[in-house]
């Protein structure tokens, strides 16, 4: 019994010792694993701390591995190393006070500078060493610009102070000239005054020598105006007092020279009844009228009707010409029958003209001398002879507007006003014989109006 019992007891300490084991292993299993979480906690946050600093997949780049082993070398961590580096880095690149500088800050800089964006600072320095070295160069080849110009300088002022020297000799000399000249200048304004005094007088005497030409020319024109009167008579006698027995020039009528025998409106021709035959020329031009009867001048201004039509002659046959319509009045059309003039036409003679005044050919409404000129290059084209006197043979006479004389010249007018005055005058007078003489001699007087309504050449 009491071996039973005291095996009893030993199961039971046993037992008592395994339970006790067991908690103690339990407890520390539970001590075990807390800390290992808490490793496995502490191993993360270094690991995603360490992934702050460089990732997993950066740590086998050639610069990361260089960077560790010179660490390693200089017993630093990399980034340690690497700070120190970027801090030697930025002050080598801006100066001292710059270690800390960032790189978006050390762009700015070098923008500030004149670099861009993508410029680096050494590329920068060597732009502006070579820069240095060209302005180096510039810089002594200035400096040897200047030195040959100080020399160029000093030979230039040396030359100016001989010029002054020179100047000053000659200004001297000049000083004595000018009161010579001052001398001979007040004599010579006394001979410009006796001068003007002389011309006055000579321009007194012309004065009165003009006006007595004029006094001589007003008698003999009354002279010869009386012979004029005396010849005139005698040619009345010769011609037999009876008007109807004076030659009297064509009528109007008679300046008709052709028929229009057919008119084609589309082709814009016509067919006159004058040819080969009747010396017709290429190019010659005439004036349509409804019949011979309207080529007469209007009795109060005096001005000659414009035809209704103007043609050109552009193919002759025999017996007809064929002329191309170039002017034509709107609502009167060419009609068959209707007549053609052109004055200075004539198959059996060339008429002679007589031309003198001022003429407003270009339409400008300035008559001049010189467009005479124009229109008699116009006759002569149209065939007819210029002459300059009035002979027996003359056919018409075409008088331009007629000069203005002006006031006549006081005493004591310029020589040349005095001039001009008589030329102007000479021409009037020119003027007026030549109308006279052709009116009582009963040759035609045309004006420009008249003459070119009758060649059948209108101005625009």
């Amino acid at each position: 019994m009491a071996a039973r019992t005291g095996a009893s007891v030993g199961v039971a300490v046993t037992i008592t010792i395994l339970g006790m084991l067991c908690l103690g292993l339990f407890v520390l299993s539970m001590v075990f694993y807390g800390n290992a979480s808490k490793a496995e906690q502490e191993k993360t946050q270094l690991k995603a701390e360490a992934e702050s600093f460089i990732k997993g997949t950066e740590r086998e780049r050639e610069g990361v591995r260089r960077a560790l082993t010179q660490a390693n070398d200089e017993r630093k961590s990399v980034v340690d190393y690497l700070l120190t580096q970027m801090r030697e880095s930025m002050t080598l690149a801006a100066g001292p006070g710059s270690a800390d500088l960032t790189a978006s800050g050390l762009r700015e800089q070098i923008v500030t500078l004149g670099g861009g964006e993508g410029d680096s600072l050494v590329g920068m320095v060597r732009d502006r060493d070579t820069t240095i070295d060209d302005l180096g160069t510039r810089l002594s080849q200035a400096e040897t610009d200047r030195q040959e110009a100080l020399t160029q300088l000093a030979a230039e002022a040396a030359r100016v102070a001989e010029i002054e020297s020179e100047f000053a000799i000659a200004g001297d000399i000049m000083g004595d000239d000018v009161g010579t000249m001052r001398a001979d200048l007040k004599g010579v304004w006394q001979r410009v005054a006796d001068l003007e005094t002389e011309m006055n007088g000579r321009v007194d005497r012309i004065q009165g020598d003009a006006d007595s030409e004029q006094r001589r020319l007003r008698t003999t024109i009354a002279e010869q105006r009386s012979e004029l009167t005396v010849l005139q008579a005698q040619l009345a006698r010769l011609r037999g007092k009876n008007p109807s027995d004076r030659p009297h020039p064509l009528a109007e009528e008679a300046l008709a020279d052709a028929e229009v025998r057919r008119v084609d409106p589309v082709a814009r021709e016509v067919v006159l009844s004058i040819g080969r035959g009747e010396k017709v020329i290429l190019g010659m031009t005439f004036a349509i009228f409804n019949d011979a009867t309207d080529i007469r001048p209007d009795r109060v201004t005096g001005v000659y009707p414009r035809g209704k039509a103007v043609v050109e002659v552009t193919q002759i046959n025999d017996g007809f010409s064929t002329a191309r319509i170039i002017e034509e009045s709107r609502g009167n059309p060419i009609v068959k029958g209707d007549v053609a003039a052109n004055a200075v036409y004539d198959p059996n003679k060339t008429y002679k003209f007589l031309v003198y005044g001022n003429f407003d050919v270009d339409g400008d409404g300035v008559a001049t001398p010189l467009e005479g000129e124009d229109l008699k290059a116009l006759v002569q084209r149209w065939g007819g002879d210029l002459t300059t006197e009035i002979t027996g043979d003359l056919d018409f006479v075409v008088l331009g507007e007629k000069p203005v004389l002006g006031p006549e010249p006081t005493t004591g007018s310029p020589v040349e006003i005095v001039e001009e005055y008589l030329r102007r005058k000479r021409i009037i007078e020119r003027y007026d014989q030549l109308f006279d003489t052709a009116t009582t001699t009963a040759i035609p007087v045309l004006n420009e109006n008249r003459l070119r309504t009758l060649i059948g050449d209108f101005p625009g």
